[in-house]
């Protein structure tokens, strides 16, 4: 008798323990749906000039890095098991800096981005990415030496042109709620082009600036 009220009970508690792991959410329910998150971090970017092929007397400055920032939101949608679609809107200061007169110069563009990119899960929590990203103009700046930062006027002086596009690979580190990311601007087409004159006003080339943008950020899961 004792042995069939044991059975009884254990027939009767089995939809019991079943329904309680399914009501038990899975502890990585997070990297299986659509979530929002905050970033920001470093920008550290050098914008190289690229002389023109015409002119052999025109001498290109070398670049110095300058270091700013960026900030926005990232949407992130797994679409299979290791792959997960993501698109980003920052707003990124990056520019560059050269020497002029013993003094350096420094420029500061900001740029409305919108980065569209494609994960691939590689290891555990360790992501690769690879996407493209196209950049509005905002505004622009410069700075000679200690002196302060002056905004441009966009309708006497650009220096930097409305649009800037590109690829952009990067690593993630993701967490539950914490995400660590390194990636690389890397510029497709000219940022800016100047037409450069000697001293008696003749034209002698346009040279190009192009985006080399490398980004630490981190990332807070808020969806």
């Amino acid at each position: 008798m004792k042995n069939l009220f044991l059975l009884l009970a254990l027939v009767c508690s089995g939809p019991l323990f079943s329904q309680e792991k399914k009501e038990t959410p899975s502890g990585n329910n997070h990297k299986e749906g659509f979530s929002l998150a905050v970033i920001g971090g470093l920008n550290i970017s050098k914008m190289p000039f690229n002389p023109p092929q015409t002119s052999s007397e025109l001498v290109i400055p070398s670049t110095k890095s300058v270091y700013a920032f960026f900030g926005g939101l990232s949407a992130r949608k797994p679409i299979s098991h290791r792959f997960a679609a993501l698109l980003e809107a920052t707003y990124s200061v990056r520019g560059f800096g050269y020497f002029s007169s013993n003094e350096i110069s420094r420029f500061r563009f900001d740029y409305l981005d919108f980065v569209p990119q494609v994960e691939y899960n590689v290891f555990n929590n360790l992501y690769l990415s690879l996407g493209g990203y196209v950049g509005f103009r905002i505004k622009e700046h410069s700075k000679i030496g200690d002196s302060e930062w002056v905004t441009f006027d966009p309708k006497l002086v650009e220096f930097a042109t409305d649009t800037d596009f590109g690829i952009v690979p990067g690593l993630t580190l993701r967490f539950e709620k914490v995400s660590v990311l390194v990636r690389y601007q890397y510029g497709l087409f000219a940022a800016s082009n100047l037409d450069i004159s000697n001293e008696l006003g003749e034209p002698i080339g346009t040279i190009e600036r192009q985006n080399r943008t490398f980004q630490i950020g981190l990332g807070f899961r808020i969806l």
